[in-house]
């Protein structure tokens, strides 16, 4: 194989790999950019030390291009699993191991020449992460989905105030996790709220007696 077209298909899976990795890390998730496209480049690099390997063992009949590039699946599984993560009754980076692991096999289809395919499936995983949000907020009526991680002290009925205005603003209540830090609490939701509430939203909240602190996840 040319050093040129190397150099052309490791090119190629770094702008693909990093483009599903900027998705990811737009959102705040656990792997980004930098993560998807090593995965991505490492997976095209096996890939062709397979192909070639036949030519490194010249005479010997037994080389099965398809082994390390098993291995792949099996070494990205674990790498994925690490991004994973249990938090009170809900499981968190799930979609993003399955986005590392749809990476690596774009980065193998590249390495084997696949361009084609590797193209059109990083255009539909990019369409995958983005269109059940759409399709939600079409249903729900334009809304969208939203984290928020608030701070409020235990006394003054903070948190009381904070579902009052929830409720007040039509912010339904999707996922609730409360963490005890003595005299504050730390309470991370999931909300569906309409897209032109968020700002609004934000600001109330961060008004209220007692929250200290605000973000958005």
């Amino acid at each position: 194989m040319w050093d040129a077209e190397v150099i052309g298909r490791l090119a190629l899976v770094l702008l693909l790999s990093g483009l599903i990795g900027f998705e990811r890390e737009a959102g705040g998730k656990p792997a980004g950019m930098r993560t998807h496209m090593l995965v991505g480049l490492g997976s095209t690099l096996f890939m062709l030390i397979s192909i070639d390997a036949p030519n490194f063992f010249p005479g010997v009949e037994t080389v099965d291009p398809g082994r390390i590039a098993a291995q792949v699946v099996t070494g990205v599984g674990f790498l994925g699993a690490g991004t994973i993560i249990r938090a009170g009754g809900s499981i968190k980076g799930l979609t993003t191991a399955a986005s590392i692991w749809s990476v690596s096999a774009i980065g193998l289809a590249v390495g084997a020449g696949y361009y084609l395919a590797a193209a059109a499936a990083t255009v539909l995983a990019l369409a995958v992460l983005h269109l059940p949000d759409m399709i939600m907020g079409w249903t729900r009526g334009g809304a969208t989905q939203l984290r928020l991680g608030l701070e409020c002290s235990r006394a003054g009925g903070g948190l009381s105030s904070i579902e009052k205005t929830l409720k007040e603003r039509h912010a339904k209540v999707e996922f609730m996790e409360v963490a005890d830090r003595g005299e504050h609490l730390n309470v991370s939701y999931q909300l569906s709220v309409k897209s032109d509430e968020v700002q609004h939203l934000v600001g109330a909240l961060s008004e209220l007696q007692g929250v200290t602190r605000v973000t958005m996840e």
